[in-house]
C-alpha cells in the first residue's frame, strides 16, 4: 500500500519495530484527546474499562498532555511481560495513542507532504546510524507503510513560501547542507565548520532572491573542490577549556530530570570520568580538561575515520527534523555542534568504562543516550538555546571553538 505525499530518508525504510518494549517506559507517555477517547471506547466497548480506569489518567494541566498512561515497574500498563502491547495486539495498531503509532518516527505536515524524520531513542532506530550509504530523499516509496495518527511533531505551513527570508527556501537549504555533511573527503569536524560558514553568509543575505541563495551554494561547491579548505580549517583554533565547560554544564543542567536509572548512572559515571565539578572552578576545570584530552587521544582518535558515518547520519537526520526552520540558522546550527560534541564526549565515556576504543557499537550506544535524555525534546533544545544566549554563547564563532581539538596534545 502507497501513502501519497510521504517522503522518507532512504535508510529509515530499514526500520523495523522489535517489539522489545524498551521504548515503553522510562519517560512520559502523553495522549491528545482523540488517542484518550479512542482508547477508552475500545477499552469500555470489550469490557475492559477497568484496565482503562487503571492505566489512563487525565491529566491536571493539559498544557502539555491530555493524558498520560500510568505506569508499572518504570513501564507502560499495557506492556505485556512479553513485550508486545496489549492494546496493539488484541485490538490492533489503529487503536494505539497517536504517539505510540507514530514512534520513533518524527511526522512534519509541510507544503511537499509528510516529511519524516526519526528519533534514535528507540535502540533498534539506533542500529540506522550504522548505514554507510548516503541518505537520499525517497517520495512515496512503493509498499511503505506505517499508521501515523494524526499526530505531527512539527508542521511547516504553505505561507513559508511568501516569507522574506530564507525560510521559503527551506527544502533547498536542507539539501545543500545535507550535501556539505555528506561530503566524505573532509572530517566531520571539517564538514561542520563549513556549514557554519554558510549558515553565516546565508543568514547575511537580506530579502535574499533564490538567486542569491544559489550563488552561496555555488561558492560552497567552489570551496569543497579546492585543497586549500583544509589548510584554511587549520587555522581556527579550539578552544577545549569552552568546549569541557559547556558539556559539564549541560551534565548538571540535566542531571536532576534524567528520564531513568540507566542513563543516570550512565551520566554519574561520565561525572565520575571526567571529574567534572559543579563548582566554577579553573582548577577543577583543568582537571577535567587534561582528562578529556588523555582519553580522547586514548580511546576516539585512533578509530574516529571508522566511526565518522555515524555522526554524518546522526547529522543529517538532525537537519531533516526542521531545526534550521523553527530556529535560525545560528541557533540551529548550534544545536548540532553542541549535540555532535555531547555525543563525542559520551562516546569517549563510554570507551573508558569498557577500556575499550570507540567502535560503532559505542558510538550508537552514545547516539541513543543522548537522544534518549533530550534529542526528541524541543522543549530541551529551547533550554539549551536559553542557557548558551544567557551566557552570550550562542554565536557560530563559539560553536567552531565546540568542534576541534588540538592537533599536538601538552598532556603526558
Amino acid at each position: 500500500m502507497i501513502q501519497t505525499n510521504i517522503i522518507i530518508p532512504s535508510s529509515m525504510l530499514q526500520y523495523q519495530c522489535s517489539q522489545s518494549g524498551r521504548c515503553c517506559g522510562g519517560w512520559i507517555i502523553g495522549l491528545n484527546s482523540s488517542s484518550y477517547n479512542r482508547l477508552k471506547d475500545v477499552l469500555t466497548t470489550n469490557n475492559k474499562s477497568k484496565l482503562f480506569k487503571k492505566y489512563v489518567k487525565k491529566s491536571p494541566d493539559k498544557t502539555l498532555h491530555y493524558a498520560t498512561i500510568k505506569f508499572e515497574n518504570d513501564q507502560c500498563g499495557f506492556l505485556e511481560k512479553s513485550g508486545l502491547c496489549a492494546v496493539h495486539k488484541d485490538f490492533g495498531i489503529h487503536t494505539l495513542p497517536d504517539i505510540c503509532q507514530v514512534f520513533p518516527r518524527l511526522v512534519f505536515k509541510t507544503p511537499f507532504g509528510k516529511e519524516l524524520s526519526i528519533t534514535f531513542a528507540c535502540p533498534n532506530a539506533a542500529e540506522l546510524l550504522k548505514d554507510k550509504n548516503k541518505i537520499t530523499k525517497i517520495k512515496n516509496p512503493k509498499d511503505f507503510f506505517f499508521a501515523h495518527g494524526n499526530l505531527y511533531y512539527g508542521s511547516v505551513a504553505h505561507d513559508i513560501f511568501e516569507s522574506t527570508d530564507l525560510k521559503k527556501y527551506y527544502q533547498e537549504v536542507e539539501d545543500h547542507l545535507i550535501e556539505i555533511i555528506q561530503t566524505r573527503h573532509l572530517s566531520i569536524e571539517e564538514r561542520l565548520i563549513l556549514m557554519g560558514m554558510t549558515s553565516r553568509r546565508l543568514e547575511a543575505l537580506e530579502n535574499p532572491s533564490f538567486e542569491d541563495v544559489q550563488n552561496i551554494f555555488n561558492i560552497d561547491k567552489k570551496i569543497l573542490s579546492q585543497d586549500f579548505l583544509k589548510e584554511e580549517l587549520k587555522k581556527i583554533n579550539p578552544d577545549i577549556s569552552h568546549q569541557v565547560y559547556l558539556l559539564k554544564e549541560f551534565i548538571y543542567l540535566r542531571l536532576d530530570n534524567i528520564p531513568n536509572e540507566e542513563l543516570l548512572n550512565i551520566f554519574t559515571n561520565l561525572i565520575d570520568t571526567f571529574q567534572f565539578s559543579e563548582e566554577e572552578d579553573d582548577e577543577d576545570l583543568n582537571i577535567s580538561v587534561e582528562k578529556y584530552l588523555r582519553y580522547y587521544d586514548q580511546y576516539f582518535k585512533p578509530n574516529e575515520k571508522e566511526i565518522e558515518h555515524i555522526f554524518e547520519n546522526f547529522l543529517v537526520y538532525l537537519i531533516l527534523r526542521k531545526i534550521f526552520i523553527r530556529y535560525s540558522l545560528s541557533k540551529a546550527y548550534y544545536l548540532s555542534i553542541y549535540f555532535f560534541s555531547l555525543i563525542r564526549l559520551t562516546a569517549i565515556g563510554l570507551a573508558v568504562s569498557q577500556d575499550k576504543i570507540v567502535d560503532e557499537d559505542i558510538a550508537v550506544k552514545a547516539v541513543w543516550v543522548i537522544e534518549r535524555a533530550i534529542g526528541h525534546s524541543y522543549q530541551f533544545y529551547t533550554n539549551i538555546l536559553d542557557f548558551l544566549m544567557e551566557k552570550d554563547l550562542a554565536t557560530i564563532p563559539h560553536a567552531i571553538s565546540l568542534l576541534k581539538i588540538p592537533e599536538k596534545q601538552l598532556i603526558k
